[in-house]
């Protein structure tokens, strides 16, 4: 899921649901709330990690910050390498899960909300991106859009960062100043705070992730009572949107690059040709389809 996050175009989402951990995941994001925190005041930590659920969220967090670190020379390999077969393999994921998604639902009875969620989708994938901006309460607003690509199947995070012309910013910059701050303070060096960029640069990661945070709990919370009240037509809305945006990762791109003025995404689509290199791409679509079919039967004989 960390890895998804940090594609943009791939919602952690979408594979947090075709992993079979999505509802767990929002139903422990909606715990941390107002009352819970009391909890913590009042009757200490352990009591509060296991009403949380505490060893989920670790494991979630910490994985996905292992991956945000280490998969990054990874990907910067494949993507230079064979960037379109880590499209392709994501592609089959997120439609694998769509198709599994629809067979728990009546699509005649939700034609509506499907037909809405494909227009959503597409509408999504087609909006132009506007100019970086480093004030702080649009910094804040960022964190709590994208945040959405772990909350909403479908929804990029990484790819809403880019729309708000806040990619290289807020995942890019901010990281690469932290991981120098961090080094020059083992090096003895305190001076690093008297830098005014660097000091800047700090308080727009803290403000950022200060607006994930919040993101996080609020719209669990409103997915949850989504889920609770309306689980059919939301699984139909949420599907169809995956469906509807899959033009994003759309494998097949004469140039995938960034504007460092603007920091948006640059990118030309086209249609493959029929060759022997079209066969390996569509291996590995089976691939991530197999993928979510394995996982699926897993959860199949767990019911």
């Amino acid at each position: 899921m960390g890895i998804a996050n940090k594609i943009p175009g791939v919602s952690g989402g979408a594979i947090a649901w075709a992993f079979g951990f999505y509802q767990e995941m929002i139903d422990s994001f909606q715990k941390l709330n107002k009352e819970n925190f009391l909890v913590l005041r009042k009757e200490g930590f352990s009591s509060f990690f296991r009403t949380v659920n505490g060893p989920f969220l670790v494991v979630l967090f910490s994985g996905s910050f292992f991956s945000n670190i280490s998969i990054s020379f990874v990907l910067d390999y494949l993507f230079d390498h064979f960037e379109s077969y880590v499209w392709i393999y994501f592609s089959g994921l997120i439609l694998a899960t769509a198709y599994y998604l629809f067979k728990e639902i009546s699509i005649k009875a939700n034609i509506g909300f499907i037909f809405l969620g494909m227009l959503l989708g597409i509408g999504f994938s087609l909006i132009n991106p506007i100019p970086e901006n480093s004030a702080l309460w649009f910094v804040f607003i960022s964190g709590y859009i994208s945040v959405t690509g772990m909350t909403l199947p479908g929804l990029s995070g990484s790819f809403l960062l880019i729309l708000l012309g806040m990619y290289k910013l807020c995942l890019v910059d901010t990281i690469n100043n932290l991981a120098y701050m961090v080094g020059e303070v083992f090096q003895g060096k305190f001076q690093v705070f008297q830098n005014e960029e660097a000091v800047h640069l700090l308080f727009v990661l803290l403000i950022f992730v200060l607006g994930s945070f919040v993101g996080l709990v609020t719209l669990s919370k409103l997915i949850k009572k989504l889920f609770e009240r309306h689980q059919v037509k939301t699984t139909a809305l949420i599907g169809a949107f995956i469906i509807g945006s899959i033009g994003i990762i759309w494998p097949w791109r004469l140039k995938v690059a960034f504007n460092t003025e603007q920091s948006v995404l640059l990118n030309e689509r086209y249609l493959p040709d029929f060759n022997v290199e079209l066969f390996y791409h569509l291996i590995v679509f089976s691939i991530g389809v197999y993928c979510v079919y394995l996982i699926e039967r897993r959860k199949e004989k767990q019911a």
